[in-house]
């Protein structure tokens, strides 16, 4: 890797940014008070601009600013909540200028009415960020994160596999584990619960997502590759003291939260999140002896609190708990001659401690920020032939400080990360195998610690052109020192026309066992090829370019919004923890890339308005995902090149919600199954979805929704691969994991929420 060009494109942007500093030689400086009854005080935190502008900056501690001439404009302007503006014409450079503002009269109550979109993009960011609220997320049943994407074209969700119920995501063309999950900015859903994780995340507990497509923020991490997925969760100070929500299916899946918050004081607060869900209903609509859907008891609580210290001084605590226990597989039951299922169970313990500290200043621009958390993760697994046991323990800790080099144009964010992760996996076989001949024993153990330092700066270059430019050096204790550069470019074309691209880095350790958990829902050998000694898993790490574009375009038509936007993103591989099930039919097999992968991707969106409180969504997304299998380059399996969008939401003005998604899939490569020639692909059929739901809405505080989730009940009629023995006693070849459509057809569901306050 070649660090030296990393440093001087490093040293080359800073570069940049001293000399726009030096630029600066004639700089409008001043003061704005404020005057009542004849005596006159500093305002901190005012905002001081140029007429017709984004460009300005605010007020220090005393009052003062300074500011950068333009030949935009030559009028400057003072505001300040609760007084009068004040605006002064600048001919020339001046020693000082005074604003001196007064309490403006009191107006009579105006109230502006406009609706908001469940889904927003800002013009203003220089990171394209769709902005997911409560709205949206009510569109569907919503029960946990991995589950909140079906109104969102921008986010594929799938199972894993035909037997253990998992959901996973796809951003760009790639699962999940590329993506960057993190809560309220700590990196959350990673390493042993990369893929199972979403589910930890229920629904209901959150307030809201952002997501951001390609490179993202270095002040977050090092891992991120095609994109970043943060989500909110309901704050004590800011949710209602008591919500319910019941949730039950035609699949027998029950749900429970319950969310209470109370005031322990004026400083301090608190809030409790609770959620339980049951599901003991045998399920076997294909009537293939297996469950359509595992029998599951699963427990998840948190706990968090906020303090209002002084001096600015904010604080956050708290800890979360899961308990999960799955069976799924083979119906006991229904197996002949006292031969043992071939059952698929998990058992889930995880517990984790978090904590924010953040100094809040008397100017807006300048903070302080400390983020910490502690997780333990302990899981079983039987698959079949197969037992795993893996346990995680990770820390995080991350230093935030946000400041501005002269004005607000330059803003600059720093600090010291630290992400220490040991985790301790084993794959054994300790159940009884019908099959001579096979012996899989791994045992893995892995050991980071990986320290950093980032910078990243926000620079405002006019009003029409903006750069975000980041850099992190991290130090791996089996890699080395490793550089992460990223940059964002932002450019106004026109008021209703933004453009944006990005280019950045991504490294991560691939957790091959836990991300490829589908994998070992099958019996064919697992083998990982690694020889770097020392690195996990034998392997090395994984590397990624991502490079991309995206326009953003509103206008009006015949009255009302319309959006337009159009997002094309590659990503290189410079290392890939490739999963070939193309070389062998009877294996799947681990190891370093040995050739090229990349993804293309590009997708077109509209939203538009075509009557009031009616709402349309389209997109079509195109994937060009390859990678290196054996000596061949391949379309990534399991993938489709081609993908339709359509969304309508209705809203009456009683408070009736209905909302219909409809998703086409275009066919998908399958690999060699256990049945065909090795080397040789086949292609699944293209298939619709359809899911619709109505909510009713009463007093604002009690609602009653109904759904359904694959109305059109397409599903694959022999999801799972069965070769018995000869004499017919037991399994001798199956495969569960070549899943690449709906399992369970077509889901009723009913629900109940009631928040009290």
């Amino acid at each position: 890797m070649n660090y030296l060009n990393y440093l001087l494109g490093l040293i080359v942007l800073l570069g940049l940014n001293v000399a726009a500093l030096k630029a600066q030689n004639g700089i409008v400086r001043g003061k704005v008070v404020s005057e009542s009854n004849g005596t006159k005080s500093a305002l901190v935190g005012a905002n001081v601009f140029w007429a017709n502008t984004s460009i300005g900056t605010v007020t220090d501690e005393n009052g003062n600013f300074s500011l950068k001439p333009i030949s935009e404009s030559k009028v400057l302007v003072a505001s300040f909540v609760g007084y009068k503006s004040d605006s002064v014409e600048v001919s020339g450079v001046k020693d000082k200028v005074l604003f001196t503002l007064s309490a403006s009269a009191e107006l009579e109550e105006v109230e502006i009415v406009k609706r908001q979109n469940s889904t927003r993009i800002s013009r203003m960011d220089a990171l394209k960020t769709e902005m997911i609220d409560e709205k949206e997320l009510l569109k569907a049943a919503c029960c946990n994160l991995s589950e909140s994407f079906e109104t969102s074209p921008s986010i594929d969700v799938s199972f894993t596999d035909a037997v253990t119920g998992t959901r996973q995501i796809e951003l760009l063309g790639l699962a999940g584990p590329y993506t960057q999950i993190t809560r309220e900015n700590i990196p959350n859903v990673r390493g042993l619960n990369a893929v199972g994780g979403l589910e930890y995340i229920p629904g209901t507990w959150m307030e809201s997502i952002q997501l951001n497509k390609g490179a993202g923020s270095v002040v977050n991490g090092y891992e991120s590759m095609v994109g970043q997925i943060n989500y909110e969760l309901r704050k004590p100070l800011d949710s209602d003291p008591l919500y319910v929500n019941l949730y039950a299916n035609q699949g027998g899946r029950m749900e429970a939260n319950i969310h209470a918050t109370t005031a322990v004081s004026k400083r301090l607060a608190t809030a409790v999140l609770l959620h339980a869900k049951d599901n003991q209903v045998e399920q076997d609509r294909n009537k293939d002896n297996f469950y359509d859907m595992p029998l599951s008891r699963n427990f998840i609580g948190l706990n968090r609190w906020f303090l209002r210290g002084n001096n600015g001084w904010r604080f956050q605590w708290g800890g979360k708990l899961v308990d999960i226990n799955t069976l799924g597989g083979q119906i006991a039951d229904k197996t002949e001659g006292g031969v043992l299922p071939w059952e698929v169970n998990a058992d889930i313990f995880r517990y984790e401690l978090f904590a924010k500290a953040g100094k809040v200043y008397d100017v807006p621009w300048k903070s302080l920020g400390l983020q910490a958390q502690y997780s333990n993760h302990e899981q079983e697994n039987l698959f079949g032939y197969r037992s795993y046991t893996g346990k995680q323990q990770s820390l995080y800790l991350n230093g935030i400080y946000h400041s501005i080099i002269g004005n607000t144009n330059t803003q600059f964010s720093t600090g010291l990360s630290l992400q220490s992760d040991i985790l301790d996996e084993t794959i054994n076989q300790d159940v009884v195998d019908p099959r001579p001949g096979v012996v899989i024993d791994y045992a893995f153990t892995r050991n980071e610690v990986v320290p950093g330092a980032f910078f990243e700066l926000n620079q405002t270059w006019s009003e029409k052109f903006k750069t975000v430019a980041g850099f992190r050096l991290d130090h791996h204790n089996n890699y080395g020192f490793f550089a992460t550069p990223r940059l964002h470019l932002w450019y106004a074309a026109s008021k209703n026309t933004v453009i944006r691209a990005s280019a950045g880095r991504g490294l991560r350790t691939a957790s091959v066992i836990a991300e490829n958990f589908a994998q070992l829902a099958s019996t064919r050998t697992y083998v990982i090829s690694g020889n770097a000694q020392g690195n996990p898993y034998g392997l090395n790490p994984e590397i990624a370019w991502n490079y991309g574009a995206n326009v953003t375009q509103n206008m009006l038509l015949w009255g009302r919004d319309l959006q337009i936007a159009l997002d094309l993103y590659r990503t290189d591989f410079e290392n890939q923890v490739i999963v070939d099930r193309d070389s062998f039919t009877n294996t799947v097999l681990f190891s370093n890339l040995n050739g090229k992968s990349y993804a293309n991707s590009a997708q077109l969106q509209v939203d538009y308005e075509l009557k009031t409180r009616l709402d349309l969504r389209l997109a079509y997304r195109w994937y060009d995902v390859k990678a290196t299998y054996g000596d061949q380059l391949l379309q990534k399996p399991f993938q489709s090149n081609h993908r339709a969008f359509v969304n309508m939401a209705y809203e009456t003005k009683n408070r009736w919600f209905f909302d219909a998604t409809l998703n086409w899939q275009g066919e998908q490569r399958l690999p060699a199954g256990m049945n065909e020639t090795a080397g040789v692909s086949t292609y699944s059929s293209s298939f619709f979805t359809l899911n619709s739901q109505i909510r009713k809405v009463w007093k604002s505080n009690v609602e009653i929704y109904g759904g359904v989730e694959n109305l059109l009940n397409y599903r694959l009629d022999n999801p799972i691969y069965i070769n018995p023995r000869n004499d017919g006693s037991s399994l001798q070849d199956i495969d569960a994991a070549s899943v690449w459509g709906p399992i369970f057809g077509r889901n009723i569901y009913l629900g109940f929420r009631y928040k009290f306050g």
